[in-house]
């Protein structure tokens, strides 16, 4: 019974690390078009994080945001067959 609850454990934890891995390289991208204006090349993002795929969206600012640049990081990762996928976003000069 031990042995199995340590195995799905084991697994859990391999999840959560993927999405603390998601959360970082999502903000990483964000991150970065705030201080240069450009994403992380995806060389360099898969260096950074392997295995994690990390897809910007831009859109305009709506009612009390109008002016301003929204912008939406998802990333996605894999682990144990299941995927882990977080979004985080957060608004911007244009």
């Amino acid at each position: 019974a031990l042995g199995q609850i340590q195995y799905q454990l084991t697994k859990l934890n391999a999840l959560q690390w993927t999405r603390t891995r998601c959360v970082t390289a999502g903000q990483g991208q964000l991150d970065s078009i705030a201080a240069t204006g450009s994403p992380i090349a995806d060389k360099e993002l898969e260096r950074l994080w392997p295995g994690i795929k990390v897809q910007v969206q831009r859109s305009p600012g709506q009612g009390d945001w109008q002016g301003l640049t929204l912008l939406s990081a998802t990333a996605v990762g894999q682990t144990n067959g299941k995927e882990g996928k977080v979004e985080v976003a957060r608004y911007g000069a244009q």
